[in-house]
């Protein structure tokens, strides 16, 4: 059998976004004006925008990421057409895949993929991966992970913790001495149960976090 890889998706930690956040929603409304959510992208790219494609992105994603800025929001049809150009490249370079429909802790509905070893070659033999990896970097990866993590995505994040998660987790990790406040958002909590985790090996707190 064939080993199936699933890579998972850039991730950063929203505290240090939460300036460019806060600043982009605070006219009360989630959704950041243009200008506001050029800067978020290109704080998260570490580059301008329009030098998308010197920093190894395709032109196609430049051009998703250039109209989700006019729009002032990265959309589901944004990542499924980022990830139909991975697969699309992952078929030029002969990569095989399988299509997974997944949802987030959410519940929201979106696209995922494995992928494995092309034909011929010994799933020991890793040498085709930085190719696999470049087809992602390329055209899904970065769009992916800024759809994740804008301002929409945090704000439902936030609000869906408050609902469901926020109290037992906070009683968990105070009564393992962690000062932490029913105000810290979501991140916070995250970040203090996966310290608690590394540090002592107790899940628990982690897993009333993430459900």
């Amino acid at each position: 059998m064939r080993t199936r890889i699933r890579r998972h998706v850039l991730t950063v930690s929203v505290v240090g976004l939460l300036v460019l956040l806060t600043s982009a929603c605070s006219s009360g409304e989630d959704r950041p004006e243009a200008g506001q959510f050029q800067e978020f992208v290109e704080s998260f790219l570490g580059y301008p925008v329009d030098e998308a494609t010197s920093n190894g992105l395709s032109p196609e994603a430049s051009e998703i990421l250039h109209s989700a800025i006019d729009h002032g929001v990265l959309t589901q049809s944004d990542v499924r057409e980022s990830v139909e150009l991975t697969l699309a490249c992952f078929d030029k370079s002969g990569i095989p895949y399988e299509r997974v429909e997944t949802t987030d802790f959410l519940g929201l509905p979106y696209e995922d993929f494995t992928f494995s070893a092309p034909a011929g070659v010994d799933d020991s033999d890793r040498s085709w991966l930085p190719v696999a990896d470049a087809c992602q970097d390329a055209n899904s990866l970065y769009v992916t992970a800024i759809y994740k993590n804008q301002p929409t995505s945090i704000a439902a994040t936030e609000e869906w913790f408050v609902a469901t998660r926020r109290d037992n987790a906070l009683a968990c990790l105070e009564d393992r001495g962690l000062a932490i406040s029913a105000g810290d958002n979501f991140d916070t909590f995250l970040q203090d149960a996966k310290k608690l985790l590394d540090d002592t090996g107790d899940s628990t707190c982690l897993e009333l976090v993430m459900g």
